[in-house]
């Protein structure tokens, strides 16, 4: 199986406005290896875009592993499952 990265949203503002990649798996691979192995080869820029210096992700994204919210299942550090779909996205609030 193969694990799918896609963007939508706002992040095409700092992120191509529609990416999809497919990524092969590899044992304990890292969502933090996904953004700066992955995506970096897709834009060197992404990884900076996402991820602030301290190596969390910035405010304001959100990165989504099948559905749940990265931040709470682990953030960067969540091994990543084979076949898994990860959306990342802008957050938007307001009213």
């Amino acid at each position: 199986m193969t694990i799918t990265v896609s963007s939508v949203g706002l992040v095409g503002i700092e992120m191509p406005a529609q990416l999809e990649i497919e990524v092969e798996p590899q044992a304990g691979m890292r969502l933090r290896d996904l953004v700066f192995d992955h995506l970096a080869a897709c834009d060197p820029r992404l990884p900076a875009a996402l991820v602030d210096d301290r190596g969390q992700l910035k405010p304001g994204y959100a990165i989504l592993v099948d559905g749940r919210n990265a931040i709470q299942i682990g953030g960067l550090d969540l091994v990543v499952p084979d076949g898994a779909a990860i959306l990342i996205t802008a957050m938007v609030s307001g009213g």
